[in-house]
């Protein structure tokens, strides 16, 4: 890698870190885990409304923000879990518009 053993590393901590709080601010919105289990950087969370996670998804691109990937396509008896994932590349700026636009 062009980022060396520790840019690497650092990057992978960085990951992890953004997708820990990440979690964790949804779940303060009202999303919940669909899954009690370890994670690195990618998640599945239930959107607790009587709402399919697609149509959030919509919602959501229409205000300029990239959802999790909607499992009902797949999952038909997960119609309001989706798939989300954070990076090292994640700011705490698109977390907020997130957590902004769910509460609407």
């Amino acid at each position: 890698s062009l980022l060396g053993p520790t840019g690497l590393r650092r990057m992978a901590e960085l990951s992890l870190q953004n997708a820990h709080e990440l979690r964790e601010r949804m779940r303060e919105v009202g999303f919940e885990p669909s899954f009690q289990q370890p994670f690195f950087n990618e998640w599945t969370m239930r959107w607790p409304r009587e709402e399919h996670a697609g149509r959030l998804a919509r919602r959501l691109e229409r205000a300029g923000i990239v959802s999790g990937v909607p499992l009902a396509e797949w999952y038909p008896m997960q119609e309001r879990d989706a798939v989300w994932c954070a990076t090292e590349q994640t700011t705490h700026e698109q977390m907020d518009r997130l957590c902004q636009a769910v509460r609407a």
